[in-house]
């Protein structure tokens, strides 16, 4: 069977979306060895990592026989998904069509699935924010609106089979699409490779800071997790100060701002992109992981912390609490004074933080790539392919 799976990801900044992908593509290929996969890159696309860093997975790829890159430049990201991949999907003679990154390709009748992560893109376009300020901004903004909109109303209508992150996510798709109820399912991730083939956590005596991503948007509620921070004890804090890794460049000086108004640039370090090896080091030598988004459609910090014993505090949202099955400290998203309270109780007392670090490398076990691809290629076979004969 040829397989088409959007990789455009694999070229760009490897957090969130990206891991999900390059590890789906790498597992798949790997346990559907008959199988040729045929992966569709854009090398054209302006918000690529330099073509220097992704040429190295792109080459891991390349290794295993059944996987075939294919480039497909373009400098328009709709041009690309329903122009140029359907032509090309035509003339490669794919069988079947996976989309994992919250697209669809709207022109083909070739057999579609597409991985829908969840349903905040779709919840964002009933409260649209255009660009006003430059004509050409206001006209961008509106085509992008109405090409998402079109995404799902008539997009999800169009796949044979939807793939959603955790049951949260399949509930809340559901929910604003009561005719995808009988043909979505959810399917866990994976742990990525460098967090999967860990030694035992580390004790605590070897934990050194408190963690947080860098993530900037209101919905990953950078702000009130820095301010839980602050409220910490000066001694706690001198003591596990807090290093928040992964900040998009552009971002830092707001960063800066935040834990400068706090007073705390003395007890924090701020980090920028860091590589895979450096980040395992970060979450490996934790004492604790700060995560408290309102909102998430799976929450891949979790699992790394899970799979590294790092007790973690939590906001209430839906999925970190289905995920975490009562082995994490957590508070409401906006209650900055009950976050700061459960990371001072994780920071203060020794022997809570063993029962917590035990719990958490014990529930990292349900998450591996081999159970994910098995549930996976059940839904290749049972509902999309034997639905196209």
């Amino acid at each position: 069977m040829n397989i088409a799976i959007d990789g455009r990801t694999i070229c760009q900044k490897q957090r969130g979306m990206p891991i999900y992908c390059d590890n789906l593509i790498w597992f798949l290929a790997l346990s559907r060895s008959a199988d040729q996969f045929y992966i569709l890159i854009n090398s054209g696309f302006e918000h690529n990592e330099p073509k220097n860093d992704y040429d190295r997975r792109l080459s891991r790829f390349r290794a295993l026989a059944n996987i075939h890159i294919v480039d497909i430049p373009s400098d328009g990201f709709m041009v690309w998904e329903q122009w140029l991949l359907p032509r090309a999907v035509k003339r490669l003679g794919i069988d079947l069509l996976h989309m994992p990154a919250n697209r669809i390709c709207l022109t083909t009748r070739v057999p579609q699935i597409a991985t829908i992560h969840d349903a905040m893109e779709w919840k964002g376009l009933l409260f649209p924010k255009f660009a006003l300020s430059k004509m050409r901004g206001w006209v961008y903004s509106v085509r992008k609106y109405l090409y998402v909109y079109l995404q799902y109303t008539v997009g999800l209508k169009r796949l044979k089979h939807i793939v959603t992150i955790s049951g949260y996510s399949q509930a809340d798709i559901v929910a604003s699409f009561p005719a995808t109820r009988d043909k979505i399912s959810y399917v866990y991730h994976g742990l990525p490779e460098m967090f999967a083939n860990l030694s035992e956590p580390l004790p605590l005596a070897a934990r050194k800071h408190v963690l947080m991503l860098g993530g900037e948007s209101s919905h990953k509620n950078p702000h009130n997790m820095i301010l839980a921070y602050a409220s910490l004890p000066l001694a706690l804090r001198e003591q596990y100060p807090l290093v928040i890794v992964g900040i998009n460049p552009v971002h830092l000086d707001r960063f800066t701002r935040w834990i400068t108004e706090q007073a705390i640039t003395d007890t924090c370090q701020l980090m920028t992109w860091v590589d895979e090896e450096a980040l395992v080091d970060y979450f490996v030598h934790a004492t604790a992981l700060l995560f408290a988004s309102v909102e998430e459609g799976f929450g891949f910090p979790l699992i790394q912390a899970m799979a590294t014993g790092t007790p973690t505090v939590l906001s209430n949202a839906a999925v970190l609490l289905e995920l975490s099955q009562g082995a994490c400290e957590h508070a409401a998203h906006n209650d900055v004074a009950g976050l700061a309270a459960a990371l001072q109780t994780l920071l203060s007392e020794p022997g809570y933080w063993i029962q917590k670090s035990a719990q958490m490398y014990q529930h990292s076990h349900a998450f591996t790539w081999d159970s994910s691809i098995t549930k996976l290629s059940s839904i290749y076979a049972h509902k999309v392919l034997c639905h196209a004969e």
